[in-house]
């Protein structure tokens, strides 16, 4: 008859209420730490980008314009003509333009379409940093809505408006960026697929008599 192997190589079984414990800080890290690194990174290149003066390719920023020069005929014959000069001037935002994108890269104005406001949405030096600071609510209203649709050249899209028990129209897009957009963490912890998923395929000991030793395998 096989010897029974020692006591030492039967390893008890974590309980039901330690794997959910530590399953459940697991998960709450991982809810912390992911929107802390997406958030870093976003905010680094914002940094970067105001840091850089880089100008928005909608011009909202920064606008150029030609300086036509006019020099005395004296200086130079008839035929020379002096070359138009490049010069950047800083756009303005805010209340009778006094916020400047030369100091300000967070200067905003309401946002309008066809002379008529849009609620929420804001235009500003930066694209990026208006649509952080606008709000959703036109996309919660239809006649808003379709008034948005009117930019496009295919207007045959079907929009539908956002649920405000989901989420408050008047929170800001930043906000929601600093949560991931997630309205809510869903998870279960199932203590027996546990060990199901973890449980070895094969298990075989062997008993070195001579040594005293137990030798434990697992596939």
């Amino acid at each position: 008859m096989r010897p029974r192997p020692p006591d030492m190589i039967d390893f008890p079984r974590e309980s039901q209420a330690n794997v959910e414990t530590q399953a459940i800080a697991a998960i709450n890290q991982f809810r912390i730490a992911t929107p802390r690194t997406f958030v870093r990174m976003l905010d680094l290149i914002r940094y970067m980008s105001q840091g850089n003066g880089i100008v928005s390719s909608t011009m909202s920023n920064w606008h150029f314009f030609l300086l036509n020069r006019t020099v005395p005929s004296s200086y130079f014959d008839n035929t020379y003509t002096p070359p138009d000069s490049l010069f950047s001037e800083p756009r303005s935002y805010g209340e009778g333009g006094n916020c400047s994108c030369s100091t300000n890269a967070m200067c905003t104005s309401a946002a309008t379409l066809d002379e008529r406001f849009l609620p929420g949405f804001l235009v500003g030096c930066e694209p990026l940093e208006a649509l952080l600071q606008s709000t959703l609510i036109c996309l919660y209203n239809l006649t808003c809505i379709n008034a948005l649709k009117n930019m496009y050249i295919s207007s045959n899209l079907s929009i539908q408006a956002l649920n405000p028990t989901l989420s408050s129209p008047n929170i800001t897009v930043r906000s929601l960026v600093d949560i991931l957009m997630i309205d809510r963490w869903e998870d279960n912890i199932t203590y027996d697929q546990y060990y199901s998923s973890c449980a070895p395929l094969q298990c075989s000991y062997s008993l070195n008599e001579r040594a005293d030793r137990v030798v434990l395998t697992c596939k």
